[in-house]
């Protein structure tokens, strides 16, 4: 099947089905060919170039959004980089500097170290218990409040020894801007057993039934939780005009190897794909990597964004099918599907005899 759209639930939790007008330009696997297109595609030799040259310099699967972020977000996600690569290098001046004179850390069982000299302590006894410690920052959200103060939130990944298994920690982080540059006035770290807990919850408003209705498709979609809130399991069904209907599911859970929200997926035609989720706010950064039916290698980034409790828009960029760059898809619009209508009530009924 050749779905002529690019419905927000195939593209997001499947990435397997992309509009037919790219699709067309393309040979599968069983040597048919594709339509010839006015402005070629790149060829798999460019895209292979293009691919190692991305992956020495590829940017931050939670710092993919930065470079449209406002300038203060910008700064901040510089500031938590400089933290992180201080840490590695295990630099207490530096880390010192990134808080403020009056600035305090509270330990996950509420104790707390006030001014930048008590936090530089902290910083020194983990170095010298722990001599090869390294940390890995991945930024959730930032807002920024005022013209002076910001909220961060992320995870940390902490191994501190190699072959030691990785500490996962949730924290948040106040900044204030002190002549010109954000410095952290207070940085909490949270438990780990709520970093756990709690990694779905940022998609719970999933839950429910959806809808995408275009000239080319309807997409209806209903997400639900496993019986022990585990995962989100989705059903999917993507129709055209002619007919033609593929049918999917999708396990969204916690990888708890690679410390990330992970999606799962099977498309009724024999597709299959998997997906790595990151949060910049209110928007879902989705890297995908899949294979259709034919054989063929997929990848795509998915920018999910929720626009309110009912209504969200997706994009869906870097898309490759069989080694072949496709253009970027236009945004998606999509909708939470009402309770569906009862055209005659109880209490209407006629009375029976």
């Amino acid at each position: 099947m050749r779905m002529r759209t690019v419905p927000w639930i195939t593209t997001l939790v499947l990435g397997v089905s992309l509009a037919a007008t790219a699709e067309d330009k393309i040979p599968a696997n069983n040597g048919g060919a594709g339509k010839e297109a006015q402005n070629p595609p790149k060829a798999a030799a460019e895209t292979e170039t293009a691919t190692k040259t991305e992956k020495n310099d590829k940017p931050r699967v939670d710092d993919a959004d930065s470079m449209s972020a406002s300038p203060d977000e910008q700064a901040i996600r510089q500031v938590v980089r400089q933290i992180e690569t201080a840490f590695n290098e295990h630099d207490l001046e530096k880390l010192a500097a990134a808080f403020s004179d009056h600035a305090e850390v509270i330990g996950t069982g509420g104790e707390v170290s006030s001014g930048r000299e008590e936090i530089r302590k902290i910083f020194q006894d983990v170095f010298e218990s722990s001599p090869e410690v390294q940390m890995s920052i991945q930024i959730e959200s930032i807002r920024v409040l005022g013209p002076t103060v910001a909220i961060e939130e992320g995870m940390t990944r902490i191994v501190h020894a190699p072959g030691d298994d990785e500490q996962l920690a949730r924290y948040a982080v106040i900044y204030t801007k002190e002549g010109g540059a954000w410095k952290m006035i207070s940085a909490r770290d949270i438990p780990v057993e709520a970093a756990v807990d709690d990694h779905l919850r940022q998609l719970e408003w999933l839950v429910g039934d959806w809808i995408d209705e275009c000239d080319d498709a309807v997409v209806r979609t209903s997400y639900r939780w496993s019986q022990n809130q585990r995962f989100l399991i989705g059903e999917f069904e993507v129709a055209t005009p002619s007919g033609e209907v593929m049918h999917g599911s999708t396990h969204i859970g916690w990888d708890p190897q690679l410390r990330q929200i992970r999606s799962w997926i099977f498309d009724s035609e024999g597709g299959y794909a998997s997906g790595l989720w990151a949060r910049n706010e209110d928007t879902w950064i989705v890297k995908l990597t899949g294979v259709l039916a034919d054989g063929r290698a997929t990848t795509a980034t998915h920018r999910f964004t929720r626009l309110s409790t009912d209504h969200a828009e997706l994009q869906s960029t870097d898309r490759v099918i069989g080694g072949v760059l496709i253009d970027d898809g236009e945004p998606v619009s999509v909708v939470r599907q009402g309770p569906k209508p009862q055209s005659i009530s109880r209490a209407d009924q006629p009375a029976q005899p």
